[in-house]
């Protein structure tokens, strides 16, 4: 009866881990399909124009009542300079009793070398 359980258990937390990793790859690929306004919020506010690079990024999200809503490191390389970033995108909500259906995006450094 130990064994089934502890079988379960993994099952169960690989069905979670399954499900975690969908709703990262969607995140992801909403980003990316944003990576005008991920750019220009970037130029906004580090002046900077950065080439990012969606396919190596690395994503943790989960569901929300808006959709997927969390966090992507990605690295990109600024036009202006040669500089490698690290960034973190976000998409947060404000949805908890305000009916706001749309996430806001939101950009921070996270490292650059030269």
């Amino acid at each position: 009866m130990k064994k089934f359980i502890m079988m379960f258990v993994a099952l169960s937390a690989l069905g979670a881990m399954a499900g975690t990793i969908d709703v990262s790859e969607k995140l992801k690929q909403e980003m990316a399909g944003n990576n005008k306004k991920v750019v220009e919020l970037f130029k906004k506010k580090f002046q900077y124009t950065l080439e990012l690079k969606w396919d190596e990024a690395k994503c943790l999200a989960q569901e929300s009542p808006i959709g997927e809503v969390g966090t992507c490191l990605v690295e990109g390389v600024a036009m202006e300079e040669p500089i490698v970033t690290t960034v973190a995108v976000n998409k947060t909500s404000h949805y908890s009793g305000t009916g706001e259906t749309e996430g806001e995006l939101s950009v921070t450094l996270i490292n650059y070398e030269p």
